[in-house]
């Protein structure tokens, strides 16, 4: 019973409910292998950093985009809406692997839960992220295809 105390503390620490360290390195290191980032591209790399940190230090944003709890709850509500849906057509669409999937593989992390790297949960929190703005984007578009055809 200890043990999964530990694994539960653990865990919730990798969701960052209190909002994610965001922690960015703009550079490569010297290093014995000779990597470095092509001088060709310093403007683009200079955008992209300008344009990570201001994210990063916009609270609701970066709670919002970097916290897995919050997309571990629309997960877990997504697949009970899509459950809910399925059980009344009788059937099971693919709605619900789309939800599963991320959620399986989130509470997957609950039997290691060895460290508390939160970089394993980022493909789940990723498919979730993508999966609602597709979803959001999709909805727009129909709603906009409705109202110019009525």
């Amino acid at each position: 019973m200890a043990m999964l105390g530990i694994r539960l503390r653990a865990f919730a620490a990798v969701l960052n409910l209190d909002g994610p360290h965001l922690y960015f390195q703009d550079h490569i290191l010297s290093n014995s292998a000779g990597l470095a980032f092509d001088p060709a591209h310093a403007d683009e790399r200079a955008a992209l950093v300008r344009a990570t940190q201001a994210l990063g230090s916009a609270p609701g944003l970066r709670w919002l985009l970097g916290s897995h709890g919050i997309w571990l709850a629309a997960a877990a509500i997504g697949c009970a809406g899509v459950v809910r849906r399925d059980l009344r057509a009788q059937r099971v669409s693919p709605a619900l692997v789309l939800c599963a999937v991320p959620l399986a593989y989130d509470l997957s992390y609950l039997v290691p839960a060895a460290t508390l790297d939160y970089r394993y949960l980022f493909p789940a929190t990723l498919l979730l992220q993508c999966t609602a703005l597709f979803a959001l984007c999709s909805r727009l578009l129909a709603s906009t295809s409705m109202s110019r055809a009525g």
